[in-house]
């Protein structure tokens, strides 16, 4: 019975290790009003404007759409519109960015 107890505590702390590690995504840096479609308006553009009207930063990767945790996170801005590699922890479908940088 102790073996059992023991294997199960070992297991769980092994996968909660693994859920908070650093995860990474590449994707576009975009708004929640728009998602993946910008319409005709550029990229950058659009999405520096939908922040500005209160949206908050997103990012999509496909056909997903992952909210931000940390709207403040150093690179937002930078990159709106573009083309990223996203760092960070994942929770259901929000993203807690640790890094952003271009994507190569």
């Amino acid at each position: 019975m102790k073996l059992v107890l023991s294997l199960a505590a070992t297991l769980a702390l092994g996968t909660m290790g693994l859920m908070g590690a650093d995860q990474s995504w590449t994707g576009t840096i975009s708004d929640s009003m728009c998602g993946a479609s910008h319409g005709t308006t550029p990229a950058k553009a659009c999405t520096t404007g939908c922040i500005k009207k209160g949206a908050k930063y997103v990012v999509v990767v496909g056909d997903k759409v992952y909210g931000i945790t940390n709207q403040d996170a150093p690179g937002l801005a930078k990159y709106a519109g573009d083309s990223v590699k996203v760092s960070g922890t994942m929770s259901g479908d929000t993203i807690t960015v640790t890094k952003i940088s271009k994507a190569s």
